[in-house]
């Protein structure tokens, strides 16, 4: 598959992905369900409905295994800035500095519920 359709099913999966959300506790929550888990699932395992067609594979953050390390300043940069080569893009044009850094603790969480 190529770049140019990574990106057209990215975008498709975005726009299209039901996201059914039922008075969320925390911003964070509601702000990963509409961001994050279309690639990463709603769980965060790396099992969104675009998982199937990218590679590499959306990062399982409940697996605790990180690709650029896993602190929370980390997990910022790799928000921010994306990751070349993969369906993973900077978010830095469309959140907020306060919004990543939200995301990011909220991803920490997840890691920490599966140990």
């Amino acid at each position: 598959m190529g770049k140019k359709s990574l990106v057209l099913v990215f975008l498709a999966v975005i726009l299209l992905y039901p996201i059914s959300i039922t008075a969320p506790q925390e911003p964070p929550d509601k702000l990963f369900l509409e961001k994050c888990a279309p690639c990463h699932g709603p769980q965060g395992k790396g099992d969104g409905p675009a998982a199937t067609a990218l590679n590499p594979k959306p990062r399982d953050f409940t697996s605790g295994q990180w690709k650029f390390g896993g602190s929370k300043e980390q997990i910022i940069k790799t928000i921010t800035g994306g990751v070349p080569g993969t369906a993973m893009p900077a978010w830095k044009a469309s959140l907020s500095p306060e919004q990543i850094g939200q995301l990011a603790g909220y991803i920490l969480t997840l890691s920490q519920k599966a140990n």
